[in-house]
């Protein structure tokens, strides 16, 4: 079973079934790329315009700003329920079965769509059902890959996460690129659409075969129930009593007890400072900085390319995409081996000062790698009690967080060294016991 079978990453043990849930749950990614991806190229097929844009006076078909805007964006509104009660239905169903109910969410929004004729507004609640979906799925995935994922390789873990919303980019550029010969019928973007929620199902239904989340196993107070799944994610099923298992199960209780006696808190909460939660207010603002960012750092590109006078705007923004992918790869190393809402405002800016709306998005990346400096803490190697340990401490400032290293080692590469070598003693006492059973 894979629940028995571990990999040696960073000198630690790491359970297969962590690997397989990587993969699985990285398809979330992909689903926000490639419905990010896909609108941006629909918007230009003939029959889609036709169905549902707006005609001059002389017949011709063309987006009236208001209309486009809120076809596109108004996902964006979906997203934002589906993210707000993805923290409650994550909570009451479990992190796997929320994140399943929402690929079937995700899934009836997609046929909505699909069986749109010529409403435009019929397309746009299909695309809102949708962004409940992924809205949530955005969230839920987030959370049970940093809940689930061993530190060794929580990083690279959540930074497929990226990797696979910019192949998500990627192909539906393909997609849109491939169909483009027969945008003059109704095929082109239904296949488009058609094809997400085939991409959706092995999501919705293989997650149902990886561990559960400890931390939230635990915090029903399933004790044996969390020590299982953080075994199975460590590929030592049938080693209930290892040494980093009772580690890992030690700072998880105490992160707990804390939360337990902190109560429950409310959504007020997360802008009200607390002397009770060092740097609350500042973790509310920095997260939502780097979602908000992320939105506004690029969006419409085959319009904005149309603005520009490109002759062949679905081809550049397959070319864009696929550098997207390519400079994603490096950015997971990075993240491993160094310290270190959609907008309304899109379609008027582009009627108002057309491609020249891209440097607005090139000012964003400046902006975003400032904030990325200056406030973002490094969390390379660190469980999640020792990321909120120094998110707590009063004067350590994001530029120097690298330097941090949990209570009671002089550096955080001592840490690491002292983590391993425990790794590599025990790895030695089970041959040493394994041998000496095969010897008897």
């Amino acid at each position: 079973m894979l629940g028995t079978y571990s990999i040696r990453i960073n000198g630690a043990d790491c359970g297969a079934e962590a690997l397989l849930l990587a993969v699985i749950t990285s398809i979330g990614g992909f689903l926000f790329g490639y419905d990010t991806g896909q609108i941006s190229g629909m918007l230009l097929f003939s029959d889609f315009m036709k169905r549902f844009g707006q005609e001059h006076d002389d017949g011709t078909v063309y987006w009236k700003s208001i209309i486009k805007s809120l076809l596109v964006s108004l996902m964006s509104l979906g997203c934002l329920v589906g993210a707000l009660s993805s923290s409650y239905t994550s909570d009451w169903f479990g992190r796997r079965k929320s994140m399943s109910i929402a690929v079937v969410v995700f899934v009836i929004g997609n046929i909505i769509q699909i069986t749109a004729m010529e409403s435009w507004v019929h397309m746009t609640i299909g695309r809102i059902i949708a962004g409940l979906g992924v809205g949530s799925l955005s969230v839920g995935v987030a959370v049970f890959q940093s809940e689930t994922s061993p530190r060794e390789i929580r990083g690279a873990v959540v930074a497929s996460y990226q990797l696979m919303i910019s192949l998500g980019i990627l192909i539906s550029n393909i997609v849109n690129y491939g169909v483009r010969e027969i945008q003059e019928s109704d095929s082109s973007w239904r296949v488009v659409i058609g094809l997400e929620m085939a991409f959706s199902l092995p999501l919705g239904i293989g997650i149902l075969f990886v561990p559960e989340s400890p931390r939230w196993l635990a915090g029903r107070d399933d004790w044996e129930g969390a020590r299982l799944s953080l075994a199975r994610l460590r590929g030592k099923k049938h080693d209930l009593d290892n040494a980093i298992l009772e580690e890992d199960m030690q700072e998880m209780k105490a992160l707990i007890d804390e939360e337990n006696k902190a109560g429950q808190g409310t959504w007020a909460e997360c802008f009200i400072p607390n002397s009770d939660i060092p740097k609350l207010v500042y973790r509310t603002f920095l997260g939502m900085a780097v979602q908000f960012l992320q939105q506004w750092t690029g969006y419409y590109g085959a319009t904005i390319f149309q603005s520009a006078g490109i002759d062949d705007p679905i081809m550049v923004q397959l070319i864009l995409g696929a550098v997207n992918v390519a400079m994603t790869v490096p950015g997971i190393y990075v993240t491993e081996r160094q310290l270190a809402w959609k907008l309304f405002l899109t379609p008027f800016a582009d009627d108002g000062i057309s491609y020249s709306f891209g440097y607005v998005f090139a000012g964003m990346n400046f902006i975003a790698a400032l904030i990325t400096w200056f406030f973002l803490y490094e969390t390379r190697t660190l469980s999640l009690e020792n990321i909120d340990q120094m998110y707590s401490h009063p004067d350590l400032k994001a530029w120097n967080s690298a330097k941090w290293t949990p209570p009671g080692y002089k550096t955080r590469k001592e840490r690491d060294e002292a983590y391993v070598h425990h790794i590599g003693n025990e790895g030695k006492s089970e041959k040493l016991a394994q041998s000496d059973s095969c010897a008897e």
